[in-house]
């Protein structure tokens, strides 16, 4: 099928259908007796069947909700698309794209948030994603755990925090930080106009329980510079992705982490305990990828930006064989920078389109089966640095957070509570007719 991203025709007639009356004592105000009955238990039957399906899903066009992988989906607007209460608002969508859950926030500068399995958010607050975006007063860049209310119960400071952190099974986090190249190292950068400051990155492990660094990694003490050419732009990897991959993993069963350089166009997996480089890919296919982690199948799977290009793509790649299994890709499907992609525990992959705040979900066959305007309106600046969505069996939700109905059946519930108190009272008219016609015949019958 040909992929839409536009939400706004099943709104538009949604809006149409809600504005129009529909008053039930007009349309039968025409007849009487034990025939208008049965008539009118057949118009409920019809408006039931037609109506009802047709209009089940708000933000969605061209929907399969029994294709989706149901769950909800985290949320984190860099500009514009506004939660609940309005701006510095993280929240929570669910498969109507209702906001079911927000947390409010005191600064408009968040990076990036994830849910961790407890129910608690981890959040980057503040700093900036390259450099010279930072600005004199800009608030320094925070690292904090947020409970369901909104509640910061564990923070960790740092001005050179950026883009994105993971967290391991110890407890520990890894937060990326940006530190100035060495003067001794400049000239193994093969580039005589290079600035005065030229940035590089260090992975650091954040005790959770002291806040000491119990373990770190930096790319000018661990990767040969000179193979790493400078373009400019004042970093010469600009790191955008950290993810952990736990021991037992099915690309080479140890312990280690993924980063994706930017500016190197390469994406590189990194041995924990030796510090090594395991596996790194470019192959003049990517170019400003974001987002690289591995799968369960272990497969790779990075969000290709292609600037240059003017199009996007999402790529599964083999690491043992460096071919791209899958890609998507379409018409119309770009973003310059930021975005991600998610495989989902069913094998469809929701995908970011960070700059628009598009947010939509594809089967293996490529088909859109669910999709997200953040804001609300098509193809404006709403960025989104990346989006998760969570299953109801994955994280530990509150007992005070009661889950959309349709997340407890297994086949997906295709109603909303407006249309199912319709239905209700739909089902009871139906049945005081069929009763007052019963009455009315044994009435005639007795005459």
């Amino acid at each position: 099928m040909e992929p839409s991203y536009s939400s706004t025709a099943i709104r538009t007639e949604l809006t149409m259908w809600n504005q129009k009356p529909h008053h039930a004592h007009h349309v039968f105000s025409f007849c009487h007796g034990v025939g208008c009955a049965y008539m009118r238990i057949l118009l409920l039957l019809a408006l039931t069947v037609f109506v009802f399906p047709s209009t089940a899903l708000a933000v969605t066009s061209d929907v399969n909700i029994a294709q989706t992988y149901e769950g909800y989906t985290l949320i984190t607007p860099s500009t514009g698309g506004n939660g609940a209460d309005g701006k510095n608002e993280i929240y929570l969508v669910d498969m109507d794209g209702n906001i079911v859950h927000s947390w409010k926030l005191t600064t408009s500068e968040t990076q990036f948030s994830e849910l961790m399995p407890t129910g608690t958010l981890l959040a980057i607050l503040g700093g900036a994603s390259r450099p010279e975006s930072r600005t004199r007063g800009q608030a320094e860049a925070r690292l904090v755990e947020i409970d369901w209310d909104g509640n910061i119960t564990w923070e960790y400071q740092n001005t050179n925090l950026h883009h994105d952190f993971a967290m391991l099974a110890n407890g520990n986090i890894i937060g990326l930080v940006r530190e100035p190249l060495r003067d001794e190292l400049r000239s193994r950068i093969s580039d005589d106009s290079l600035p005065s400051s030229v940035w590089v990155d260090r992975l650091i492990e954040i005790d959770h329980n002291t806040k000491e660094i119990v373990w770190e990694w930096s790319e000018q003490d661990e990767l040969d510079l000179s193979r790493y050419p400078y373009h400019g732009s004042g970093e010469i990897f600009h790191t955008n992705a950290v993810e952990y991959i736990p021991a037992g993993n099915a690309f080479n069963g140890k312990e280690s982490l993924f980063i994706s350089s930017r500016e190197q166009n390469m994406i590189m997996i990194i041995d924990k305990a030796s510090g090594d480089i395991v596996w790194e890919f470019s192959n003049n296919v990517l170019e400003s990828q974001h987002d690289a982690t591995l799968l369960d199948n272990g497969h790779v799977l990075v969000f290709n930006n292609r600037p240059t290009k003017k199009t996007s793509q999402v790529l599964e790649i083999d690491p043992k064989t460096n071919k791209v299994l899958w890609t998507y890709e379409a018409s119309g499907f770009f973003a310059e920078k930021i975005s991600g992609a998610q495989r989902l525990k069913n094998g469809n992959t929701l995908i970011t389109e960070g700059v628009t705040g598009q947010i939509f979900e594809v089967t293996p066959a490529k088909e859109i089966v669910w999709e997200y305007q953040v804001g609300g309106d098509e193809k404006k600046d709403h960025s989104v640095f990346r989006s998760y969505r969570y299953g109801p069996d994955e994280i530990n939700w509150p007992n005070s957070f009661l889950p959309n109905p349709e997340l407890l059946f297994d086949e997906p519930y295709p109603y909303s509570w407006k249309q199912s108190l319709f239905l209700i009272v739909g089902s009871a008219m139906a049945l005081a007719s069929i009763i007052g016609g019963i009455v009315l015949i044994r009435r005639r019958m007795s005459k």
